[in-house]
């Protein structure tokens, strides 16, 4: 929202609404999630989709001020659904190798890390917009790098999920048992 704010003049309320239509996206992916990872995996979802996520990033620096809504409401209801099959794969491959009885605990401690990682990634970006601007106002341009770049640290986590096997998480996805997941 902050480049539609200060880069493009919006609103806090305008900006926030467009940005609210990635939510809906993201709600509708959560109801597909079973059936996408029982039908591909773990490994081929993250492998396919973190490069997607990489290029919706940073296709963000593509923005204009001048894009009809719809195109830029259209593009970020996309976003939404794919950083949510990011993130549904991600969240439910970390709960895989967990036995029962420690699900509380490391609910808890997964939270805890998500939370951390977010914040670690906003301040980061933070701080490398404040870079970019000089220490002044950002700019669109500024922003623009800044996806650019967040593009680019988005798609180096395919290098760890190269690493994985296509039966890693299939005990909970199902993948390759044919399981019915309707």
């Amino acid at each position: 929202p902050l480049m539609f704010q200060l880069g493009f003049g919006m609103s806090a309320v305008q900006a926030g609404s467009l940005t609210f239509v990635a939510a809906i996206g993201s709600l509708l992916t959560r109801f597909m999630m079973p059936r996408i990872l029982n039908r591909f995996g773990f490994r081929r979802v993250l492998v396919t989709n973190t490069p997607i996520v990489a290029c919706l990033v940073a296709g963000f620096a593509s923005m204009q001020a001048s894009l009809p809504a719809w195109i830029v409401l259209a593009y970020i209801f996309i976003f939404g659904v794919f950083r949510s099959v990011q993130w549904a794969s991600t969240g439910n491959l970390s709960y895989s190798d967990v036995a029962p009885e420690q699900l509380a605990r490391f609910s808890a401690l997964y939270y805890i890390l998500w939370q951390l990682a977010v914040a670690i990634s906003v301040g980061l970006a933070a701080a490398l917009l404040s870079l970019l601007a000089s220490g002044g106002h950002a700019s669109v341009n500024d922003f623009r790098i800044l996806f650019l770049i967040e593009g680019l640290i988005t798609l180096c986590a395919l290098f760890a999920y190269l690493r994985l096997t296509p039966q890693d998480g299939a005990h909970v996805s199902g993948h390759g048992a044919h399981v019915n997941t309707e």
